[in-house]
C-alpha cells in the first residue's frame, strides 16, 4: 500500500513516465540507450543499462551511468531491502521435444554449452578475441584468460554480450560470475567491466534467495487455479487505477476495493493452497 501510493505520487508529479504501463520493452531500452531519463528501475537493470553506459561513454568520456542502492522507505534498515530474488532452480527451462529426429545430438549441445566452453564462447565470444587460454582461478578449473581487448573495447564488448544475452538457453552462472569477478577484483576501479562491478556493490547484496517461494501456483483449471487467475485480474487493474489516482485518499480506497473483490473470487482460498506448497518447499529444503 506504501507503495502505490508511493507511486502514485511520482506520477501525479510527473516524475514517473506517463506512459509507464504503455511503453513497450523496445521503447524502454531506446530512452536508456539514449540517455533520456533520471531514474531507471528493472528487474534486470544491468541488461539494458551496462549497454548504455558504453553508448553514452563513447559519445561523451564524461557521460554514462551510475547504479544506486535500492531506494526504500525512511527509516527501514536498507540492508533488509531485498527488491529482487535468486532461485537454486534457475530461472529458464529447456526441453526436446519428442518430434526431434536426434535428441542426443541435441543433448550434447546443450551440454557443451551449459559447461566451461560454451558459456566462454557465448558470453564472451570465440577464443583469440576477447579471451585467450584458461586458468585455474577463484575455485574454476577452466576459467578464461581475458586479453587486453577485454579493457580496451569495451563498446564492442558490451554489444556482443548484448546481442548473446538471449542466446542463453541454459546457464552456469557460478562458474561465469567466479571466472569475471576474479579478473575484475584485480583491476582498478576505473577499469572494471560497469555491469560486473556493480553486481558486486549492489545487485548481488540485495537479492534474496527466493526458492522456497518456487512453483506456488495451482493447476489453471483448477478452483485455486481459476481464482489466481481473476486474483491477478484484478490485481493488474487496481494498480493502473491506483497510479492514476488523484490523491492518496483514493489511492487507498481502490486498494480496499480490490481486496474484497479479490476474496469473493476466492482470494483467501488460494493462500491456503500458497501457503501449503510453500511449506512444503521449505520441508523438502530442510531435508524433511
Amino acid at each position: 500500500r506504501d507503495a502505490m501510493v508511493y507511486m502514485n505520487k511520482l506520477y501525479r508529479e510527473r516524475l514517473l513516465d506517463q506512459d509507464t504501463l504503455t511503453q513497450t520493452l523496445d521503447q524502454v531500452k531506446e530512452k536508456v540507450t539514449t540517455g533520456r531519463f533520471a531514474v531507471y528501475a528493472s528487474s534486470s537493470p544491468t541488461e539494458n543499462a551496462s549497454f548504455a553506459h558504453t553508448q553514452l561513454k563513447a559519445q561523451d568520456p564524461d557521460a554514462g551511468l551510475k547504479m544506486i542502492w535500492p531506494i526504500h522507505k525512511e527509516g527501514l534498515n536498507k540492508e533488509n531491502i531485498t527488491p529482487g530474488t535468486w532461485n537454486q532452480l534457475g530461472w529458464n527451462v529447456s526441453v526436446i521435444t519428442k518430434a526431434a529426429k536426434n535428441p542426443e545430438a541435441i543433448f550434447a549441445f546443450l551440454d557443451w554449452m551449459v559447461g566451461p566452453e560454451g558459456q566462454r564462447t557465448i558470453f564472451w565470444g570465440p577464443e583469440g578475441l576477447y579471451w585467450d587460454g584458461t586458468q585455474s582461478v577463484n575455485g574454476i578449473a577452466e576459467a578464461p584468460v581475458f586479453t587486453d581487448k577485454y579493457l580496451t573495447d569495451v563498446e564492442n564488448l558490451s554489444k556482443l554480450m548484448n546481442t548473446t544475452n538471449s542466446f542463453q538457453w541454459v546457464g552456469n552462472t557460478v562458474y561465469i560470475d567466479k571466472s569475471k569477478t576474479a579478473y575484475e577484483m584485480e583491476l582498478p576501479e576505473d577499469q572494471q567491466n560497469w555491469e560486473t562491478k556493480y553486481q558486486m556493490n549492489i545487485t548481488w547484496k540485495t537479492q534474496a534467495n527466493g526458492t522456497e517461494f518456487s512453483n506456488l501456483s495451482p493447476l489453471p483449471e483448477s478452483e485455486e487455479g481459476l481464482a489466481e487467475q481473476r486474483v491477478n485480474d484484478i490485481y493488474d487493474e487496481a494498480r493502473a487505477k491506483a497510479l492514476h489516482a488523484k490523491n492518496e485518499e483514493e489511492v487507498l480506497k481502490i486498494l480496499d476495493q480490490a481486496e474484497k473483490d479479490a476474496q469473493a473470487v476466492g482470494y483467501s482460498k488460494m493462500l491456503e493452497f500458497k501457503t501449503k506448497k510453500w511449506q512444503d518447499n521449505k520441508a523438502k529444503m530442510a531435508g524433511n
